[in-house]
């Protein structure tokens, strides 16, 4: 099922500063829970504004501005259909763009109006008609419709054959199916492609023919690159050529055995441990002469004359491994030379006398490093000695080389541009494929706008046919009024179609159902005839998809068995009519127990909570009645709120649910008997009158409460629930200090 997104902004309206919420939905069933205060009703009045004659919205908009703001604004969207009003202190301004959506609201300002002000008497005055289907025998035109459809389907498979075996033909010729231009033929594409007279598409396809012999991957030819210690240490190696170092007084045969062993040397010292005595590589024990011997290896080795001889050493070990290099790439730069020989009839051909000469400038290049090592082991032997290099040989080679260079380079690029022209060729056999399936297919495609243009011309006329039924608005109400008067009553109230007069059994209540009604009653009465009314707010059957339900807290009064048929109904009304093939709504509650049951029951998709001016989605696992009972009553004894008529009943939940927790016998009177056996009631065992007589209960005092009674006994009661649970009374101070 495809996604919605709805939006939701409220702005400067009831307590609201700045509500922004957003959501992905996949249907409207929706309800937020708000604590009392938090503004639920000014959104159900919102909503309501948008029904509202236009002689009543300044005076509406007046009461729904945040007190002390001058401006204020409402946004609801789903998708493309956007609902705006902006409000100000002289009126407000309605804007509506996208589908249209038909809101109906049930609150208590729907009660006021339509029931309080005229004692509960019914309109009977519910003038109009609703646009229904007409049963007449329409079956020729519908088979016209059928056979229509049936040959521009036909029409369509045959353009589409022809699409798929060009396509294959495309692909034979080394089209991907992943080219931009090949997945751009289709029939959407094809249909309202402007062609050209002129077919190209034999002239493209041989042209690509001449192509389609060169692979795409052809392998670029890397450039002669070096990464050679010589060139890095290059500066290096020119100043201690040049450079004339003196010598210490050593003995020339002592000199020559240093120069020539003196890896060897170095590596007997780095090994030697004085303290012990002993030759690092005889094991044996070191005499007098043979420590004057170390001693002058190892003043040697210290002396600048060894230092400099070590970096000569690496240095020629480093270009023994610089000529290996170069002989390594003299081979791959052979291969690959031989590798674009081959394409040199569609490329600009390699320069054939900078290629034959490339085992010369490599040779000439190692041969120039090898002058180096030469120099390199003269300077060793005699570092007093001062050596030049060649740089002009030097700047030679390197010209050869890059003049190599100039001329891979300039084969590549002619390769890169040929198989950009081999792509281009793709694109226009692809953009001839698609003129030449237009001209081809073209009277098929005229044949099928003549199609589609009767086929509308028909359906058209079916449907003013089906819709000239005409349903009475009065009667649909009075129909469905009496159905859930019903479901509520079981026969106890009905209702005469005629008068709109509710009837008690047999007898009607003409002038006094206000004092017949119990509160309860009145409200099952109002959301009865609100659903019913729907048929009232529509002008034809298809105006039924675009009602919203906003319900705002239906359950006053009501016992338990009347709340679970509501939610039922809620549920299940769009099933159980002919026509509402619908089901959205968002219902607003402050009322937890009517709220997880609607979670509980399916009723709902989406459950979210408003809280201090934010809008968020509700905690599955957080919808139970204890924790915002237990919430009521804290923020009653910390002085935070004051006692209400909901307090009785918190404080009636809390003791039940504790009572089953504890195990205490029902037998007997569970609460009594645990206000009576805990210290922390002692002082307040008026409690149980408080609780029982403010929560319907069947047990009544003629104590009078008052306010300051009443928090003492909230006081009593989070005392009590502190000792034996803290970890509750801690989550409900962080609550209040988050």
């Amino acid at each position: 099922m495809p996604s919605s997104k709805l939006h939701l902004k409220i702005q400067n309206i009831g307590p609201h500063v700045n509500v922004d919420y957003s959501l992905e939905i996949k249907n409207l069933k929706m309800a937020i829970y708000a604590r009392n205060g938090e503004g639920k009703t000014f959104i159900s009045r919102a909503f309501r504004s948008m029904e509202i004659d236009d002689s009543l919205k300044t005076e509406y908009a007046k009461n729904l501005l945040r007190n002390g703001s001058t401006e204020g604004y409402f946004l609801f969207q789903i998708d493309d259909s956007k609902y705006e009003l902006n409000l100000n202190k002289t009126g407000m301004k309605f804007q509506q763009s996208g589908d249209k959506k038909i809101f109906h609201t049930f609150n208590s300002d729907y009660i006021r109006d339509n029931f309080v002000k005229v004692n509960y008497n019914l309109n009977e005055n519910i003038p109009g008609y609703i646009l229904g289907k007409e049963n007449i025998d329409l079956s020729d035109e519908k088979l016209k419709l059928t056979q229509l459809k049936n040959d521009g389907i036909k029409l369509r498979q045959e353009i589409e054959e022809d699409l798929i075996n060009t396509k294959k033909q495309l692909s034979s010729l080394g089209i991907s199916k992943n080219q931009k231009s090949y997945k751009a033929i289709t029939y959407d594409a094809l249909k309202d492609y402007v062609y050209s007279s002129e077919d190209n598409f034999e002239k493209e396809k041989e042209r690509l023919t001449q192509f389609n012999n060169l692979p795409e991957d052809i392998e670029t030819i890397p450039l002669l690159r070096f990464s050679l210690m010589i060139f890095d240490q290059f500066t290096k190696i020119q100043e201690l050529l040049k450079t004339e170092y003196s010598l210490q007084k050593y003995e020339e045969s002592f000199r020559k055995e240093m120069i020539h062993k003196n890896e060897f040397i170095q590596k007997g010292l780095d090994l030697y441990q004085e303290n012990k005595r002993i030759c690092p590589f005889c094991k044996r024990e070191i005499t007098t002469d043979a420590e004057k011997v170390i001693s002058e290896y190892i003043s040697f080795v210290n002396d600048q004359e060894s230092k400099i001889i070590h970096q000569i050493n690496e240095f020629l070990k480093n270009s023994d491994i610089d000529i290996e290099t170069i002989k390594s790439i003299e081979s791959q730069m052979q291969l690959n030379c031989l590798k674009a020989e081959r394409y040199s009839q569609f490329f600009e051909s390699l320069d054939q006398n900078a290629v034959d000469d490339l085992n010369n400038i490599l040779n000439e290049l190692c041969d120039w490093i090898e002058h180096l090592k030469q120099l390199l082991m003269k300077k060793r032997d005699n570092i007093r000695n001062s050596y030049l290099i060649d740089e002009i040989k030097q700047q030679k080679i390197f010209e050869k080389l890059k003049k190599v260079n100039d001329s891979i380079s300039k084969f590549n690029k002619s390769k890169d541009d040929i198989t950009k022209t081999k792509k281009g060729l793709k694109e226009s056999l692809c953009n001839s494929a698609m003129n030449k399936l237009r001209i081809e297919n073209n009277s098929r495609f005229i044949q099928i706008k003549k199609i589609t243009d009767e086929y509308g011309k028909i359906k058209k006329e079916i449907d003013e046919k089906e819709y000239k039924n005409q349903k009475s608005k009065k009667k649909l109400v009075a129909t469905d009024l009496k159905k859930y008067l019903d479901l509520f009553f079981y026969g106890k109230y009905n209702l005469d179609e005629e008068t709109f007069c509710l009837s008690l059994y047999d007898k009607q209540l003409e002038s006094n159902p206000d004092s017949v009604l119990s509160d309860g009653e009145k409200t099952i009465i109002s959301f009865c005839y609100y659903l019913a009314n729907i048929h009232t707010i529509i002008q034809s059957e298809q105006d039924y998809e675009n009602i919203i339900l906003i319900i705002d807290d239906p359950i006053s009064s009501m016992d338990i068995d009347y709340i679970y048929q509501l939610v039922s109904i809620i549920k299940n009304y769009a099933d159980d009519n002919d026509f509402m093939k619908f089901k959205r709504y968002i219902i607003l509650t402050h009322n937890l127990d009517f709220y997880n049951m609607l979670f509980r029951t399916n009723t709902i998709t989406y459950s979210l909570c408003l809280k201090q001016g934010k809008i968020t989605k509700y905690p599955e696992n957080l919808i139970m009645p204890y924790e915002f009972h237990l919430t009521d009553v804290y923020s009653v004894a910390k002085r935070i709120k004051e006692p209400s008529y909901t307090t009785g009943n918190s404080i009636r939940h809390i003791l039940e649910t504790i009572c089953q927790f504890e195990g205490y016998d029902k037998k007997t009177s569970s609460i009594d008997s645990i206000i009576k056996n805990n210290e922390e009631f002692k002082n307040d065992i008026h409690i149980l009158t408080y609780m029982q007589d403010l929560s319907h209960g069947a047990m009544r005092y003629e104590t009078i409460q008052n306010d300051e009674m009443i928090v003492k006994v909230c006081e009593a009661l989070i005392n009590f629930i502190k000792k034996k649970y803290p970890k509750q009374i801690e989550n409900c101070a962080n609550n209040f200090d988050n």
